[in-house]
């Protein structure tokens, strides 16, 4: 691990997301840090202001009034990263098995969540990203492989919400 790194909200609306006001995106940092320290306190440091300085630059961790948050984080390094690892083939079966205890461990400590439509929820989500590939690839993303993209997930999610 070296230095640190920021993490930004943009201002940005979506059906199930809402970034749009300044304490939306201070909200939304904080519930990052909160959830994330569990499984990775020593990279989630914390919540810092942006603020305007008298010069008219931005000051980090400033007492004036903030204009923006950020998620402070320590900066992983990209020696340890899984896909980096796998690159090199030196992503090894204990250190996955770890990871996948890990992440069972976590989950089984974990109450259920009753009384939401998960199936409904991640239904309309695929439909969001769907209609925002239909709107903003064109000309950016290859539509081929948009079109295989949205039919893989599309597919694979809704035969398993049904199944």
């Amino acid at each position: 691990m070296d230095g640190q790194a920021y993490k930004l909200k943009h201002a940005v609306t979506f059906p199930y997301l809402d970034f749009s006001t300044t304490e939306m995106r201070r909200a939304a940092c904080d519930a990052e840090v909160r959830l994330n320290r569990r499984t990775a306190p020593c990279l989630y440091l914390g919540v810092m202001p942006v603020s305007r300085g008298t010069s008219g630059g931005f000051l980090l961790n400033n007492s004036r009034d903030p204009v923006e948050w950020l998620v402070e984080m320590t900066r992983l390094g990209q020696d340890v990263l899984f896909d980096l690892l796998a690159e090199k083939n030196q992503l090894d079966r204990p250190v996955m098995e770890d990871l996948a205890e890990q992440i069972f461990t976590f989950h089984d400590r974990e109450k259920s969540v009753t009384g939401l439509d998960g199936a409904g929820i991640v239904r309309s989500i695929i439909e969001n990203n769907n209609q925002c590939l239909t709107e903003f690839a064109e000309g950016v993303l290859e539509q081929a492989l948009v079109e295989r993209d949205r039919d893989i997930t599309t597919g694979r999610a809704l035969d398993y919400l049904e199944a």
